[in-house]
C-alpha cells in the first residue's frame, strides 16, 4: 500500500514535469511527507528532509525518465531545483544535470559556471563535479576540460582550486582515458608547488598515480 501511494505521488509529479513551478510545489509537498520529523537539532550546513533512501532513489529513477522524455524541459526544471534550500532538491537537481545529453552542453556549462562557487558547500560541490559531470564525461569530456583548464588558470586562488577540485572526478572517471592533457595541465603547478594549493594538487597526483602508476 504504502509503495503504492508513493508510486501515485511520483506520477503526479513527473506529470508537472513541464510546469516547473507546480513541480516544485508538489515535490515539497512529497518530500515534507516523507521527511524524517524527528530529524531538528543542530544546525547543518544544508537543511535536510532526512528522506528514506528507498523514496530518493526512485525519486531519481522517475525524474531521469520524465527528464529525457522532456529533455528542453529539463534545464528549467534543475534551476528550480538548485535554487531550494534543503539538501534533496538539490541533489536531484544535480542528479538531473548529470542527465542531460551533449545537445543542451551549452546549458551544462553554464550552470556548471554558476552553480561551482568556492563558497558551496563541499558535498555539494563534489556532487556536482561528479554526478552532475555524468554524461558530459561520456560524451564530451574535451569541453568540460576546457572549463577545468579555465579555472585552474585564473588568477583568483579558489578558482584554482576549485579548478583542481573538479579535475578530479575526471581522473577518477575509469571510462576518461585521455590522460596526456591532464599531466601537461598539471606540471606547470607541480613544479611551481604553489603552497595554498599543496592539498588538493597532492590528492590529484595520488588519484594519477592509481590511475597510471607509470
Amino acid at each position: 500500500a504504502e509503495l503504492s501511494r508513493l508510486l501515485d505521488r511520483l506520477a503526479r509529479l513527473t506529470a508537472l514535469f513541464e510546469q516547473p513551478a507546480e513541480f516544485i510545489r508538489e515535490l515539497r509537498l512529497l518530500c515534507e511527507a516523507y521527511a524524517d520529523p524527528t530529524f531538528r537539532s543542530g544546525q547543518p550546513l544544508i537543511p535536510s528532509y532526512r528522506i528514506p533512501q528507498l523514496v530518493l532513489r526512485r525519486l531519481e529513477l522517475e525524474l531521469t525518465v520524465a527528464s529525457r522524455t522532456h529533455p528542453e524541459q529539463s534545464l528549467a526544471v534543475v534551476d528550480r531545483l538548485w535554487a531550494e534550500t534543503c539538501l534533496e532538491p538539490r541533489m536531484l537537481a544535480v542528479h538531473l544535470l548529470g542527465q542531460i545529453p551533449l545537445s543542451q552542453a551549452e546549458g551544462i556549462l553554464e550552470r556548471l559556471r554558476e552553480w561551482a562557487s568556492p563558497a558551496e558547500d563541499n558535498q555539494m560541490l563534489e556532487a556536482l563535479f561528479t554526478r552532475g559531470t555524468a554524461r558530459l564525461r561520456a560524451e564530451g569530456p574535451d569541453v568540460l576540460l576546457d572549463l577545468f583548464t579555465e579555472w585552474i588558470s585564473s588568477a583568483n586562488v579558489p578558482m584554482r582550486i576549485l579548478g583542481l577540485k573538479a579535475l578530479h572526478s575526471l581522473i577518477v572517471d575509469p571510462g576518461y582515458e585521455n590522460l596526456p592533457p591532464l599531466f601537461n595541465l598539471l606540471f606547470p603547478l607541480v613544479s611551481a608547488a604553489p603552497q595554498n594549493l599543496f592539498n588538493d594538487l597532492s590528492a590529484l597526483l595520488t588519484a594519477l598515480a592509481q590511475r597510471a602508476p607509470s
